[in-house]
């Protein structure tokens, strides 16, 4: 069963993340989803970030939390440009 990650003095103790640079991330909050954290989980390392704060992570969850949020981006903007009715 897979661990959740804790923060303690600023570093992820007992975690796959404990040497790894802390790098600064922000989560914009989403109207449609109320949840005030984003889970990640990264090799069986479940972790929660905050949304609407800037929080330090590991730079490998920096890292997937970007990319997810760009590529969830680009799927609304390519479902927007799919419906638009041409006249």
């Amino acid at each position: 069963m897979a661990k959740s990650a804790t923060i303690k003095d600023n570093k992820w103790v007992g975690t796959i993340f404990e040497n790894e640079d802390l790098v600064d991330l922000m989560i914009p909050l989403d109207p449609l989803n109320k949840s005030k954290h984003m889970f990640v989980c990264i090799n069986g390392q479940e972790v929660y970030v905050a949304r609407g704060m800037k929080t330090k992570v590991p730079a490998c969850v920096a890292e997937l939390v970007n990319r997810s949020l760009q590529e969830k981006q680009e799927a609304e903007l390519a479902m927007e440009n799919q419906s638009q009715i041409n006249y």
